[in-house]
């Protein structure tokens, strides 16, 4: 029994230092919209003492009918449809500002959360526990955070509806108020109880909730069509789907039915409460301590006590609830940002070496994924990054672009190691296509020139790029690509990749990188590509990724880079002759004998 109050007193002090979250998301929401916060907390402040004021006034005129005074009942009628106007007319003003706030609040929380992701560093995105949370907050941004603010707003209203049916009872009736207060009391902290409950199963199913998320993910993207049409993966993954909703469904309804019960009790409870009150009030006028007016009047503010106590125990719940909602905003809003984007460092003109001196780096902290890795190039030199799948190829572009940290000089950028450099002026002179670069599904003006965003109304320099890299399948800058839009058009998976190779050439850089830029393209396309990538980097620092050897051997030099580690540097010619692994696979590419 005394673990049991010790387990229930835990959770209420837990529940208790939920509240913080609450001045934090008035004081988030009061920087969007000051103005309308303080006239929507002003008008409903305001509300919450007319109905009191009303019932009183409702008894007033009840006793003046009682007394036949015509003039003073005319006042009475006169003042009770003036407050019932003015309620009527708080409530329309509100529910406009209440509107305004919430659109405000959507538009604001959202730009907030893109503008939060855009200061992120890369290990961050590829952080799974940043990504549920990420998740969890889109999903729900729309209206959780209003509906956090709406409870606020109810909770103060009914505190003060309550407090004042409290104070009229306690001026009548000192101690029978206790009747009124003692079960408030032991109802909200039961509901708090409840809540508790589902705010920890909330947590306990997230990695479920997530499945399900991307079910639907699966299911409903045009992207997904293809293959889950063709292996015929809808009916398992419905399936799926089905097991794992039934089982929250399931959750769902047994709270649900857990809250019915307790409220069902407490409802009872407050009857017996509220007719013990009735039969005080009734006696007090029949002893004639109460005129009939106050007995009205008493009686009418009992029901609007009852009724705010319903909405305060509404509101606290709802407070609770969307607590845990709020807390994994807070906590990604307050996510450290990636240092290095601000204007702080040093800012290079151009670049002239890349120079990469015994790097390590692993992603656990436990597994090398990269292991001493050594080399320098140089303005003029073009050199392919030469390895299988997996070989670290692509953490190295990573790492050369500082989206993870590495130790001091491990890279550096013209003998200045990378951690000293400026990270938006060190892009202005990278340019790079990715292997899973994206397709925008924008103008091909948008999918050319983000590659420079400066240049990106400058037709001229648009269409020679397009022109040299080959897009002769679209005339018009100003196409919409893609088909989530109206009058898009549709690409082939070649004619993507071109338009990500133009946007990786129209930016002015002093280093391109090309990861597996050939990915898409038939052979003829291909080649094109290689031989214009060579002699369009001829005063530039030109570093492509490729797992074959036909590529890289028009390199100037190759890394041969396996498991993580350089093999061995150097021309095509010299790797054949003093690299037998580059020699192997050489051979099975070219189809060579291997005993030649």
């Amino acid at each position: 029994m005394i673990e049991k109050l010790k387990k229930n007193l835990r959770t209420i002090l837990k529940i208790i230092s939920f509240t913080k979250i609450v001045p934090k998301t008035l004081k988030l929401i009061y920087s969007f919209d000051k103005k309308g916060i303080i006239i929507l907390s002003f008008l409903n402040l305001l509300k919450s003492t007319l109905p009191i004021l009303s019932a009183f006034i409702f008894g007033m005129m009840i006793n003046t009918l009682y007394l036949k005074n015509f003039d003073k009942i005319i006042s009475i009628i006169i003042l009770y449809v003036t407050i019932k106007v003015l309620a009527d007319l708080i409530t329309v003003i509100s529910t406009h500002i209440s509107r305004k706030i919430q659109s405000f609040l959507d538009y604001k929380l959202v730009k907030k959360t893109m503008e939060k992701c855009s200061k992120l560093s890369l290990m961050d995105f590829e952080n799974s526990k940043v990504q549920d949370m990420l998740q969890h907050i889109q999903s729900q941004i729309s209206y959780r955070p209003y509906q956090m603010f709406n409870n606020i707003i109810s909770i103060l209203t009914s505190i003060v509806t309550l407090t004042t049916s409290l104070y009229v009872f306690i001026k009548f009736f000192k101690y029978a108020s206790f009747i009124l207060i003692v079960p408030f009391i032991i109802s909200t902290i039961c509901y708090l109880l409840l809540c508790d409950e589902e705010f920890e199963l909330e947590e306990k199913r997230c990695p479920r909730s997530r499945s399900l998320w991307y079910i639907e993910y699966l299911l409903t993207k045009d992207i997904n069509f293809k293959e889950i049409r063709l292996f015929g993966l809808s009916k398992y993954l419905l399936d799926k789907y089905n097991r794992n909703k039934k089982i929250i469904v399931s959750e769902n309804i047994k709270v649900s039915k857990k809250r019915s019960i307790l409220t069902a009790i407490f409802d009872f409870i407050n009857n017996i409460m509220s007719f013990i009150m009735l039969i005080i009030i009734v006696l007090s006028m029949c002893s004639n301590v109460l005129t009939v007016a106050l007995a009205i009047s008493l009686i009418r503010t009992l029901s609007i006590f009852y009724s705010s106590c319903r909405g305060f125990g509404d509101s606290i719940y709802g407070i609770y609830q969307n607590s845990l909602y709020m807390k994994k905003l807070f906590n990604f809003l307050e996510l450290k940002e990636d240092q290095d984007l601000k204007d702080n460092k040093l800012k290079l003109p151009s670049i002239n070496t890349l120079e990469v001196k015994n790097l390590k780096f692993s992603y656990d902290g436990k597994n090398l994924v990269l292991d001493n890795i050594n080399f320098k190039i140089k303005k003029g030199e073009r050199v392919a990054l030469f390895g299988v799948n997996g070989s670290g190829k692509s953490t190295l572009i990573k790492l050369i672009l500082s989206y993870y940290n590495v130790e001091n000089n491990m890279i550096l950028f013209n003998d200045k190691c990378i951690n000293t450099l400026d990270k938006k002026s060190l892009y202005k002179r990278i340019s790079v296509l990715f292997q899973d670069f994206i397709k925008y599904e924008l103008s091909l003006r948008e999918n050319i020139g983000f590659g420079n965003i400066d240049n990106i109304e400058n037709n001229v320099k648009l269409n020679n790029t397009k022109n040299t890299v080959g897009i002769n399948f679209i005339k018009n800058l100003d196409q919409q690509l893609g088909l989530w839009f109206d009058e898009g058009t549709q690409l082939s998976g070649g004619q993507w990749q071109k338009i990500a190779i133009a946007r990786a050439l129209f930016n002015d850089a002093d280093i391109y990188i090309l990861d597996e830029p050939s990915s898409a393209l038939d052979k003829i396309n291909e080649n094109k590509l290689i031989n214009y990538f060579i002699d369009f980097t001829k005063d530039k620092i030109g570093l492509f990724i490729s797992h074959k050897i036909s590529n890289a051997m028009k390199a100037d030099k190759i890394i041969f880079i396996d498991h993580g580690k350089i093999v061995n540097i150097g021309s095509h010619e010299f790797l054949l002759k003093n690299c037998s692994l580059y020699k192997k696979i050489y051979n099975l590419e070219f189809g060579k004998n291997m005993e030649e």
